[in-house]
């Protein structure tokens, strides 16, 4: 698992995005070309055919959109189509209201809706392009209807004669133009505010993907390959669940032809438990020195009892905390052919037994101990 984001990944995003919006769109798109048909068919409204052709060619395009949308592999791709598209919709946008007699009515606001889309999906240049478009036409359809180069068609409200009136005209026009580009400038703005947070966020992870793979390197170099032990066959793996965790394995020389072989796990994961795995390994093997340069040799279970005891004290004093270690110790002595093993909380451990052809939990004979650094906590 990695935290760091790519561009790749980025621009996936983004379109799958872009694809929930533009499919709520279709619907809303369906719904209202239906909604014009029924006007038009069942109950024999005035409603210009133009209008059901122009909002069928608006679902054809989005439909379009959605389908070049999902080959686009890189934001700058997404943002060109998306900014062809929304230049679309605006002229098809246009044309509806002309129809529809817009410029009497509420017709501007629609051209909102695309203002607001466009400072969501496009950088702020690409939105203030939009928002000039979107005045250009609407202003150009009011003073074309109020000069007469296009016929006024009026549809919701027949009988107004509102887009021959110059002020109204005036007063329409101007609207637009402060919705709009307010519109577009807060849109821009907090768009741009959301892109910076979230590029801040990319190279935070992009930093912490960084720190945790130089960690996991470091923590591959604690565990050992398994070491040539006469009379042994021994393999051992690792697989975190993630870049670091708290599971370990070593193989130490107890000296006198002893070999102590040791498998653990820290509560938790992640970095926190790395750490305190390398201080338990370190600590294991300043042990075991101490042990053999005392020129006594003692049996297998005061070296393992001794070992528990000190590695115990020194995490405890070092590191305490709430976290804690199960382990499982073994120390296999070449001359006697024989292991003892001691458990620290460490389950599902067997030894195979191959007179019998049956694994079984191995036994420890003496005292009991509790896991590493669980001592503080009752």
């Amino acid at each position: 698992m990695s935290l760091a984001v790519s561009e790749a990944d980025e621009a996936r995003a983004e379109v799958q995005a872009q694809l929930r919006y533009n499919t709520a769109r279709g619907w809303v798109l369906c719904g209202f070309w239906l909604f014009v048909f029924v006007l038009r068919v069942l109950w024999r409204l005035p409603v210009a055919a133009e209008v059901l052709l122009g909002l069928g060619l608006w679902l054809g395009a989005n439909c379009l959109y959605a389908a070049l949308l999902r080959r686009c592999t890189s934001l700058p791709e997404t943002h060109v189509l998306a900014l062809g598209y929304l230049v679309l919709e605006l002229i098809l946008l246009t044309t509806c209201v002309h129809f529809l007699g817009g410029v009497e009515w509420s017709g501007a606001l629609f051209y909102v809706l695309i203002v607001g889309d466009a400072s969501v999906a496009l950088p702020t240049r690409s939105t203030y392009l939009v928002a000039t478009l979107a005045v250009l036409l609407f202003s150009g359809l009011a003073l074309s209807e109020y000069s007469g180069l296009v016929p006024h068609r009026p549809f919701l409200l027949p009988g107004l004669t509102l887009h021959q009136n110059l002020p109204w005209v005036t007063l329409t026009v101007l609207s637009a133009l402060g919705a709009l580009s307010y519109l577009a400038h807060a849109g821009a703005r907090l768009a741009s505010a959301a892109r910076q947070r979230k590029e801040a966020l990319r190279i935070a992870y992009a930093q912490q993907a960084r720190e945790l793979e130089l960690a996991r390197s470091v923590q591959a170099k604690f565990l050992k390959e398994p070491p040539a032990i006469p009379g042994l066959d021994i393999a051992a793996v690792n697989l975190p669940a993630a870049e670091v965790s708290g599971d370990f394995y070593d193989f130490l020389p107890a000296g006198d032809g002893r070999h102590l072989l040791v498998v653990g796990d820290v509560a938790g994961h992640g970095i926190s438990s790395a750490l305190t795995m390398a201080a338990a390994m370190m600590a294991m093997e300043l042990s075991l020195q101490s042990c053999n340069g005392n020129g006594h040799k003692p049996t297998a279970s005061e070296v393992l009892g001794r070992l528990a005891r000190e590695v115990d004290s020194f995490l405890t004093s070092r590191i305490g905390g709430e976290s804690f270690i199960t382990a499982f110790f073994a120390l296999y002595d070449e001359q006697e052919e024989s292991v003892v093993t001691l458990d620290l909380g460490h389950s599902h451990v067997l030894a195979y037994l191959a007179a019998s052809g049956k694994a079984v939990p191995p036994r420890w004979v003496g005292e009991r101990y509790l896991p590493l650094l669980a001592s503080h906590l009752h």
